[in-house]
């Protein structure tokens, strides 16, 4: 079983990544938060793996941290939740902002993730209540932290998605360049990230 590769980028994209190992390419599924941290192309890394084992099949996903393939492993335990939508999830949120969701009990978070009804966003919080990761920490940092300033950052990001969604933009593309911007820019406000999303959306069809 796969659990760790070190190789060259090869090649990226949306929601894959291959990596040259020693002339051998492996095809690593990831989130869009893991693939836009990675190095670029013919780049050297590291990457943590879980290899997934189906009847007919087999799949890598790639992590570069151990947290999200903890919360990557936690999500595919619930049912309903497949390695395409935990992936989905951990696109849109990171491991902090699922763990904040579980412990407020805050399913709606979840449906703005591609692929993520509202019994599916139910069951995650849950079934994933009490199974946080190093969860006494997790708490006693977030009773430390200004809620409000977090729970208007992740309003903004919403306001946005919705938005750029309710004027024909796939939740996915919305999604995307949304968090693209809101990396660039965390204190954009969501008439920022309509504004620049149009821009970044619009350029994307021509």
């Amino acid at each position: 079983m796969i659990t760790k590769l070190t190789g060259l980028v090869d090649r990226k994209d949306t929601n894959i990544f291959v990596l040259d190992v020693n002339g051998v390419g492996y095809l690593i599924y990831a989130s869009k938060k893991t693939i836009k941290k990675l190095p670029a192309v013919e780049q050297k890394t590291s990457i943590l793996v879980e290899h997934i084992f189906r009847q007919d099949d087999q799949m890598l996903c790639g992590f570069l941290t151990a947290l999200e393939r903890d919360w990557f492993r936690l999500l595919v335990s619930v049912q309903g939740v497949g390695t395409k939508v935990a992936l989905s999830i951990l696109s849109f949120l990171s491991p902090d902002e699922i763990a904040d969701c579980i412990v407020r009990q805050d399913s709606k978070q979840f449906t703005q993730a591609e692929g993520v009804g509202t019994k599916v966003a139910g069951r995650i919080t849950l079934e994933l209540k009490g199974k946080i990761p190093n969860e006494h920490d997790f708490v006693d940092g977030l009773n430390k932290k200004s809620e409000s300033s977090f729970s208007a950052h992740n309003n903004e990001k919403q306001d946005a998605i919705s938005a750029l969604s309710n004027l024909g933009y796939t939740k996915s593309d919305a999604n995307a360049v949304v968090l693209t911007l809101v990396q660039q820019n965390p204190k954009a406000s969501a008439q920022d990230l309509i504004r620049e999303g149009l821009k970044a959306l619009s350029l994307g069809r021509r």
